[in-house]
C-alpha cells in the first residue's frame, strides 16, 4: 500500500507496508483523510536534522473507514466511518478511570499511530490501531470534517482546560491550525469576546470568520500597557490560551496579556524552555494551568465527541480551516505547503 515516509533527509512514497491485519482488540482502518499536524512537521525537522538515518510513517488527524476488526471487537463493524482518538492507554490506572487517559500513569504519553518506525501511522492507504481508539463520524460529517475532529478536540479541551464563565473574554495567542480550533471552541462554549493573535493575513481572516471579535498583531516583547492600547476599552480577558509553542516568548506574551485573576493556558507544545515568567503569577495571582491534547469532561463526554458535535452544526468550519488537499502521491508538496504559511496554508490534507 503507497505510505508516505519522512526520513532525515527526504520525504519518500512507496509500497513501503502490506495492509495490516487487525490483531484482538484492533480494527484496520482505510484511510479517506488524513491531516498534516504542527508536531507531523516538528518531527520532519527533527528527522532532517539528525545525523542517524530514521524513518517513519506519522499521521493521526484521520477520518477512514473500517475495513477489518480483530477478534473480540464488537463495538464497530466494517464499514463504518470514523475519526481516529490515538491516544494509547491502560484503561486501569486513576487517571483513566476518572476519565483522564490523556495523562495515563502507566502508559504516558503514546500515540497509537504515526509515531513507530515499524508500522504505518495516518499517512498510508491503510492501517491498525485499538477499538478504542475509533470514534463513530456521524451520516451527516464529510471525510474532510471527520479528520478535523482532532484537532478540533485539542482546542475544545483547552477551552474546558481555562473554565471558562458564561459570556467570559477569551484570547488565543497563535492561529494556526490548533489556535483556531481553540477559536471555534470559543465561540461554541458562549465567549462573548473572543481576541486572537495572528501573524499572517490569510489567518486573522479565518479568524474572524470562525467567530473571533478582534485579531491583532503583538510580539512576544509587548508589554501590557500596549495590549492594553490594543484591546480597547474592554480591557484584559479573563483566559488566554497559549496555541504556539516550539521556542518562543509567547508564555511571558500570555502572562501580560491576561487580566489579573485570570487564567493562562499553555496549550502549544514547547520543545525547550518554554520561559514561563513566575513574577507576573504572583503579582496578578494568576491561575497556569496546562492542556494535554483530549480526554473526558466531569459529565463523562469526551472532548471528541463535542467537536463532532460542533463540526455537525457548522459545516462551513472545515471550508475554512482546510485550505489544501493533495493526494498521497504528492507527499513532499504537501509537507512543503504546510510549512511555508506563505502559501496560506491552515490545515493541509491527504487523500490517498
Amino acid at each position: 500500500m503507497k505510505t508516505a515516509k519522512i526520513t532525515n533527509n527526504d520525504i519518500l512514497v512507496d509500497d513501503f507496508y502490506e495492509i495490516p491485519t487487525p490483531g484482538p482488540g484492533d480494527v484496520t482502518v482505510r484511510t479517506l483523510r488524513a491531516g498534516i499536524c504542527g508536531s507531523d512537521l516538528h518531527r520532519l525537522h527533527a528527522l532532517q536534522s539528525s545525523a542517524v538515518p530514521e524513518h517513519i510513517c506519522v499521521g493521526h488527524e484521520v477520518c477512514g473507514e473500517v475495513v477489518a476488526v480483530g477478534d473480540g471487537v464488537t463495538g464497530i463493524a466494517r464499514g463504518a466511518r470514523v475519526a481516529v482518538e490515538p491516544l494509547r492507554r491502560c484503561g486501569e490506572c486513576e487517571a483513566c478511570r476518572t476519565g483522564r487517559y490523556n495523562i495515563c500513569t502507566e502508559v504516558g504519553f503514546r500515540m497509537v499511530m504515526g509515531w513507530d518506525p515499524d508500522g504505518p501511522g495516518g499517512h498510508a492507504e491503510y492501517f491498525s490501531m485499538p477499538e478504542y481508539c475509533a470514534v463513530p463520524v456521524p451520516d451527516g460529517l464529510s471525510d474532510t470534517a471527520g479528520a478535523l475532529v482532532e484537532p478540533l478536540a485539542v482546542g475544545v479541551h483547552a477551552v474546558r482546560m481555562g473554565r471558562p464563565s458564561y459570556r467570559a473574554s477569551i484570547a488565543v495567542i497563535g492561529a494556526g491550525s490548533i489556535g483556531l480550533a481553540a477559536t471555534v471552541a470559543a465561540r461554541a462554549a458562549g465567549a462573548a469576546r473572543i481576541i486572537v493573535l495572528a501573524r499572517y493575513d490569510h489567518q486573522r481572516k479565518a479568524a474572524l470568520a470562525l467567530g473571533a471579535t478582534q485579531v491583532i498583531q503583538a510580539g512576544a516583547d509587548a508589554t501590557e500597557d500596549e495590549l492594553r492600547g490594543l484591546l480597547g476599552d474592554d480591557g484584559l480577558p479573563d483566559i488566554v490560551i497559549e496555541s504556539v509553542g516550539g521556542s518562543t516568548g509567547t508564555t511571558a506574551l500570555a502572562m501580560q496579556l491576561v487580566r489579573p485573576g485570570g487564567t493562562v493556558v499553555v496549550a502549544g507544545a514547547f520543545w525547550g524552555d518554554a520561559g514561563i515568567p513566575a513574577l507576573p503569577v504572583l503579582e496578578k495571582e494568576l491561575h497556569v494551568v496546562g492542556s494535554h491534547t483530549y480526554s473526558r469532561d466531569e459529565q463523562g463526554v469526551t472532548d471528541f465527541e463535542h467537536a463532532i458535535e460542533i463540526l455537525h452544526a457548522d459545516p462551513g468550519i472545515a471550508d475554512i480551516l482546510v485550505t489544501h488537499e493533495f493526494g498521497i502521491e504528492d507527499a513532499k508538496e504537501a509537507y512543503a505547503t504546510a510549512a511555508d504559511k506563505t502559501t496560506g496554508a491552515i490545515k493541509v490534507m491527504f487523500t490517498p
